[in-house]
């Protein structure tokens, strides 16, 4: 029997119609990739049933492409090592990148089956603080927890909210673009969380050159899921499109 936390009718929904789920089928599933995982000596005691199943759904249940993600999420974190190491959440260092709240994942959505918010405030990056390495560190123990413990993230995908506030051009100087592309592979093509959109917000002047590095950085199929915001005006208007009012009024209220 997996091992696996319970969802709710709303979400086995979702995952029967859009990612291929037949509830009598996980358990062989998951076997299968065990087995393989097994015979590549990758198995350890963090990978379990909760986390495959992230994979699974990640992938619409194909056993092909939940190899290809596997493989590519063990091959760029160990080109990692500056973010995947000394990662204890309750030492000093993290503790501190942790309470700048760059990375926030927001709690509620209008509906238990919407994709769920991720904001990011690059603003609050304090160069002075710590390295860039460190902000990332700290924004990839986040996914790693939100892959485990997020059914709802998992199962109806995520929406970044990407706050341009206070940027400077301290911030791109402390930008490392290696770093940035192994990190965009690792969150896009190596993550079993699904990108539903990408939101911009408070675009300061200038900012053509932020926003092209990020669309370098940004995978094929996510190209098209980007969008751009100002905070006022029509722009707030259009971000009510894609977000519930309430949902809106807590980030204008968080950036």
């Amino acid at each position: 029997m997996p091992n696996i936390r319970p969802i709710s009718h709303e979400l086995q929904e979702i995952a029967k119609r859009e990612l291929n789920e037949d509830v009598a089928q996980v358990e062989s599933h998951l076997n299968v990739i065990k087995s393989w995982l097994t015979e590549l000596d990758l198995r350890s005691s963090l990978v379990d049933d909760q986390f495959l199943i992230a994979f699974l759904r990640g992938c619409k249940f194909s056993l092909e492409k939940v190899k290809k993600k596997l493989l590519l999420f063990y091959e760029i974190r160990s080109e990692l090592p500056q973010v995947i190491q000394n990662r204890d959440p309750l030492d000093s260092d993290v503790l501190k990148i942790i309470r700048m709240g760059v990375g926030l994942p927001l709690p509620k959505t209008q509906k238990s089956t919407d994709p769920k918010l991720f904001l990011i405030r690059v603003g609050h990056f304090d160069v002075s603080q710590c390295t860039f390495a460190d902000i990332m560190k700290v924004g990839t123990m986040m996914n790693d927890i939100l892959m485990r413990e997020d059914d709802q993230m998992v199962i109806c995908g995520m929406a970044l909210v990407i706050d341009l506030k206070g940027v400077t051009a301290s911030h791109l100087m402390h930008f490392e673009m290696e770093l940035l592309r192994k990190i965009a592979v690792l969150n896009q093509d190596a993550s079993p969380l699904r990108m539903q959109g990408i939101h911009i917000l408070n675009q300061p002047p200038g900012a053509q050159t932020v926003l092209n590095i990020f669309n370098g950085l940004l995978s094929a199929k996510n190209q098209h899921k980007r969008c751009c915001f100002a905070m006022r005006g029509s722009g707030l208007f259009s971000l009510l499109i894609y977000i519930n009012h309430r949902i809106v009024t807590i980030v204008t209220m968080i950036v």
